[in-house]
């Protein structure tokens, strides 16, 4: 019981979260943009990791990836719109 208080303490202090709330940004915003994935939002990320301490740089890249991953749907959505048929297709030929 004792190793779960000090990961919940490891996990739920102020730097962590800063860092979670960033990295699901960063995460969310590349996931939307059509041509980029939650793949490359990791790739990009890992370089700004090797200056953190382990626990908020797993905790960066599980939360960009996490939000990379379900971001695209934005632009999804986005493309589904009853827009005119050209822009609909021009969306359509990039998501």
């Amino acid at each position: 019981m004792n190793a779960f208080v000090d990961a919940y303490f490891l996990v739920f202090n102020l730097e962590t979260l800063l860092v979670i709330a960033a990295s699901a940004i960063f995460g969310l915003f590349v996931g939307a943009l059509p041509g980029l994935t939650a793949t490359m939002a990791t790739a990009l990320l890992v370089p700004l990791t090797f200056y953190m301490s382990p626990i908020p740089a797993i905790a960066a890249i599980i939360s960009s990836n996490r939000n990379g991953n379900h971001s695209w749907r934005f632009a999804r959505d986005l493309a589904s719109y009853s827009w005119n048929a050209s822009i609909r297709s021009l969306c359509r030929g990039f998501l």
